[in-house]
């Protein structure tokens, strides 16, 4: 990771910190237990140590988008850098 990648990935942690504390001050506290209790449970399963690293290129995959076409990394990355959401669906 070059310098400025750097600088981006301590930004974009600050921000995501921010967004996070603003959402633990403002939701019910029911839904910040059941989605903490949600990432106590991913965390046990061990699927933490299966991710990939910070800073490493992802593998190529293809997967639906909102409205059901089939969309892969490598041709969204041919056209720039990709943010990649996942929506875990109905708590």
């Amino acid at each position: 990771m070059n310098g400025n990648e750097a600088t981006l990935t301590i930004e974009l942690q600050k921000d995501l910190d921010a967004l996070r504390q603003g959402y633990l001050e403002h939701a019910p506290p029911d839904v910040v237990a059941t989605m903490g209790k949600a990432a106590e449970e991913l965390i046990r399963s061990g699927i933490v140590e299966r991710t990939v690293p910070v800073g490493s290129p992802a593998p190529d995959f293809a997967l639906p988008n909102a409205v059901g076409r089939e969309v892969r990394l490598s041709a969204v990355t041919a056209r720039g850098p990709a943010v990649i959401t996942f929506y875990r669906g109905a708590w």
